[in-house]
């Protein structure tokens, strides 16, 4: 088990840091559509909160110090995700809803797998 959580945790801090630079850096076709949203702070907020997220998922735990806070980096990455499906909901953009909602139960199980089942020594 203990294997399958780290996976699980390099994956997320991959996806939600990818994520984020994509964000931070978008190419031109997405930059015209996030212009149009008019959420800066809520978008630099979130993005921010991800790249600390994902490197509180691995750095941690691989060096020995604080381990416990990578599940209180998944912790707030549910946090970060009901507040996207509720944004997108808002939106009406139900398949992104959907998503977010199955990377937040994704993101559940990584804390209560290293809260409860393979916690760090």
């Amino acid at each position: 088990m203990n294997v399958a959580l780290w996976v699980l945790q390099i994956f997320f801090a991959v996806l939600f840091l990818v994520h984020a630079l994509v964000h931070y850096f978008p190419p031109a076709a997405l930059r015209a559509e996030m212009d149009k949203q008019n959420i800066p702070r809520m978008r630099a907020l979130s993005n921010g909160s991800e790249v600390l997220a994902a490197i509180g998922l691995v750095v941690p735990p691989a060096v020995g110090i604080a381990p416990w806070l990578a599940p209180l980096a998944a912790l707030g990455l549910v946090i970060v995700m009901i507040g996207a499906a509720t944004f997108h909901l808002s939106r009406r953009e139900f398949p992104v809803v959907v998503f977010t909602l199955l990377l937040a139960g994704g993101l559940a199980f990584l804390a209560y797998g290293r809260t409860f089942i393979a916690p760090f020594d």
